[in-house]
């Protein structure tokens, strides 16, 4: 596809199929940005990992409003940025599952915890996304050169849900198979503040610069 100006446009670099509900396979080119987000994604978690070894023996328990930003704000950006140059179904669950499959091979984070958890991490936002129209209507995949604050405000809200919903899991899965106790203000509190709060600030400006990128890409 050619735009007017005789530059390819961007559906030229990642192109996005015109149907309502697109589950056709990926290009390879399109697996090849999802690969390049989730490394980033897994860069970012493992430094997380990093510097919340050091942040609990200073923090305990509070360092988790602090590693949230890259636990769940920065995660929430990558997404965002992905949705907008591949609107699609799968594309969250193509995400997150390459992070695992990293985690589990450079970080040793394997095991039934480990699989619950990216299980329901998947349902998830794939629901949630999908649920909401963000992979299977047009609204990411119209030509626009900014996004509408309509669409910054819902993508911003479902990435965040998402993001509380997995932050709630990880505490009661914990709870239930290595008996951990977290009062219910703590699990509360780090459920709204580091996922629906730090994962919408993060799904927001990864959607402005998802279609920034959109628009510059050749």
């Amino acid at each position: 596809m050619q735009a007017e100006s005789g530059k390819p446009s961007a559906d030229a670099a990642f192109p996005i199929p015109r149907s309502r509900f697109p589950i056709a396979p990926l290009a390879p080119e399109q697996m090849a940005t999802i690969a390049l987000v989730a490394a980033m994604h897994f860069v970012v978690s493992y430094a997380s990992v990093l510097a919340g070894m050091l942040l609990w023996t200073l923090l305990g328990p509070l360092a988790v409003f602090v590693t949230g930003i890259a636990d769940q704000g920065i995660p929430c950006l990558l997404l965002a940025m992905l949705l907008v140059l591949i609107p699609r179904v799968g594309v969250a669950a193509w995400s997150l599952a390459t992070v695992f499959v990293l985690n589990t091979l450079f970080g040793g984070f394997a095991g039934v915890p480990s699989l619950a958890y990216i299980g329901v991490s998947i349902v998830v936002h794939e629901t949630l996304l999908a649920a909401s129209g963000i992979t299977t209507t047009s609204l990411l995949r119209v030509p626009r050169p900014r996004p509408k604050v309509a669409t910054v405000l819902r993508v911003a809200l479902v990435l965040g849900l998402c993001k509380a919903v997995n932050v709630f899991a990880q505490f009661t899965l914990a709870k239930l198979l290595f008996r951990f106790m977290f009062a219910d203000w703590y699990l509360i509190s780090a459920s709204l503040v580091t996922g629906l709060g730090y994962g919408s600030v993060g799904a927001a400006i990864g959607l402005v610069l998802g279609y920034r990128l959109r628009r510059v890409a050749v």
